[in-house]
């Protein structure tokens, strides 16, 4: 995919931000999930296909996700090489899932960031990327189109989806603008898309009560058919140049 006119835009020549370095994720994350190598899982070291029992979290936060279900089976796989020779986490589509609990550091936000690089492997029906359990931080494909959601407020794309190529979903929320367009913003391979709320209305925070984080599933049943790279989330609104920067750092470690 192309992104170096999406990162250019806005920014004169000479401009465009730097790569946020890992030291710089780390530190400012509430989240970082990395499928690259092996060396982020339980079970320790995993090999390629092995079904993965806790994605860690490389951030300093240390929320870490683990699948959620009877027996926690079927899990999701490690898989080497898919990306550039870099690995990735598959999804079935039917019923594996990660889940983070106890994110009260989720509750009554007055911003957030979400950025996950993904490809879908179908799109048919409802698929999650993301949801809470109070149904915020949400990336959807609804059957049509996707669809970004938080604070009460629904915004759908007119994007058809992607099953040839790794996408990067960034979501930004911001209670302290004044409306719907500038509060929850929704970026496809770094160009922002328009968002169409058809009558709800983004609030000014978060839902006060969320303790669930989902990744690849809603909470009950529609889940992601296709593979994950790697999730960043931020417990505020990240400014133009950190957002840039974090999709610079996926685009030159990916190769896209």
């Amino acid at each position: 995919m192309a992104l170096t006119s999406a990162f250019n835009r806005g920014f004169r020549s000479g401009e465009r931000p730097g790569a946020l370095s890992q030291v710089q994720i780390a530190s400012s994350a509430q989240v970082w999930y990395d499928a690259s190598t092996n060396g982020y899982f339980q079970p320790t070291n995993p090999s390629s296909g092995t079904g993965i029992t806790q994605w860690n979290d490389r951030s300093n936060a240390a929320h870490n996700a683990s699948p959620v279900g009877a027996g926690q089976t079927p899990r999701p796989t490690w898989q080497s090489s898919v990306l550039n020779s870099l690995g990735i986490v598959r999804f079935d589509g039917s019923t594996k899932n990660l889940q983070v609990s106890n994110t009260t550091w989720l509750q009554s936000l007055s911003g957030f960031t979400l950025v996950i690089l993904a490809k879908a492997s179908a799109l048919s029906g409802t698929r999650f990327l993301t949801n809470t359990d109070q149904s915020g931080a949400s990336i959807y494909f609804n059957g049509t189109n996707f669809v970004t959601r938080t604070a009460s407020g629904v915004g759908t794309t007119s994007l058809t989806g992607d099953t040839s190529s790794f996408n990067i979903y960034t979501q930004v929320f911001d209670g302290t603008q004044a409306d719907n367009a500038t509060r929850l913003r929704f970026f496809y391979d770094g160009i922002q898309q328009t968002l169409n709320f058809n009558g709800t209305t983004v609030g000014t925070q978060t839902n006060a009560s969320t303790n669930k984080l989902n990744f690849a599933w809603d909470g009950t049943g529609n889940y992601w058919n296709g593979d994950i790279a790697e999730i960043m989330m931020w417990g505020k609104k990240l400014s133009t140049t950190e957002r840039v920067g974090v999709e610079k750092y996926l685009e030159d470690k990916w190769a896209l």
